[in-house]
């Protein structure tokens, strides 16, 4: 009855260790995307941002004269917000960079135990004489 016991602890055991890895994969998921998410949501703002001052620039104009001061700013503005998108995409060039880091890393770690153990292991073999 006590080696039925043990057997069973030793499954719940190796049943922790997988859950843990499994648990340890889903927080790496999270992570990456809540960040992803957040540099979208950042780039989602900005564009309202950027939309609502042009449109504000245009309301500005009183006659053709002044379009060309409205243009030479909405071209200001096209141009800090290109900057700003470029930022974000080199932002979510480096956050898929250390995802990739990091689930090579997670893979690494939770497959070599098994691996280990599903090794082949060598068999002696005899020489002949």
């Amino acid at each position: 009855m006590n080696a039925n016991f043990a057997d069973f602890e030793s499954v719940i055991e190796q049943s922790r260790k997988a859950l843990g890895r499994v648990v340890e994969l889903g927080e790496l998921t999270a992570k990456t995307v809540e960040e992803l998410a957040r540099r979208q949501f950042d780039v989602a703002g900005d564009y309202v941002d950027f939309q609502m001052q042009q449109l504000q620039l245009l309301g500005e104009a009183r006659d053709f004269g002044d379009l060309t001061e409205v243009m030479g700013n909405q071209t200001r503005l096209a141009t800090e917000f290109g900057g700003k998108v470029k930022e974000y995409a080199e932002g979510v060039a480096k956050t898929a960079a250390e995802a990739q880091k990091a689930y090579a890393d997670w893979a690494t770690t939770a497959f070599q135990v098994p691996a280990a153990a599903a090794a082949p292991k060598s068999r002696g073999r005899k020489k002949a004489a």
